[in-house]
């Protein structure tokens, strides 16, 4: 049996799915990434979309903010309340919980997964966690966003 992969088919594969077999295929031992419970991971078209949505949405500015924020670096703590407060414009800070929510529906919608979830709240350390997955697509994709100039439409399309 033959199996011909192009890499549009890998592109659409969720995430887990592509590095699962990928490893399979290279023989490499499996690596354990730490997961994120209550989080999905996306990959890049669905960051993509989640980023598309985000932009057109009225509170845009606030969203794309909270995105680089949740997007935080290798090694970097999870950001916490008061950081994601930071985070948003001055006029938007009130509104925190409604913008947390609006990622969540978004990232739902992106995905086209009922209760796909962006972010996950982590009580014991007041901080919000996103899978690691989807925290390197949004690093990778976030850049390309701001380059766009104010009369150019972003690449959506990959």
């Amino acid at each position: 049996m033959q199996l011909i992969l192009s890499e549009l088919d890998l592109e659409k594969m969720p995430p887990e799915l592509r590095q699962s077999l990928l490893q399979y295929l290279s023989g490499a031992p499996r690596a354990k990434e730490a997961a994120v419970p209550g989080t999905t991971p996306f990959g890049r078209l669905q960051v993509m979309a989640l980023l598309r949505e985000a932009s057109f949405h009225p509170d845009g500015h606030a969203l794309h903010a909270l995105l680089k924020r949740l997007a935080y670096g290798e090694g970097a703590e999870e950001p916490k309340r008061e950081d994601l407060t930071k985070a948003l414009p001055s006029n938007a800070r009130a509104k925190l919980g409604r913008c947390l929510s609006t990622l969540n529906r978004l990232a739902s919608r992106a995905a086209k997964q009922p209760g796909a979830k962006l972010w996950s709240y982590r009580r014991a350390s007041n901080s919000y966690a996103v899978h690691p997955a989807t925290r390197r697509m949004l690093r990778d994709l976030l850049p390309a966003l701001e380059r766009s100039g104010p009369g150019e439409e972003p690449l959506w399309e990959g």
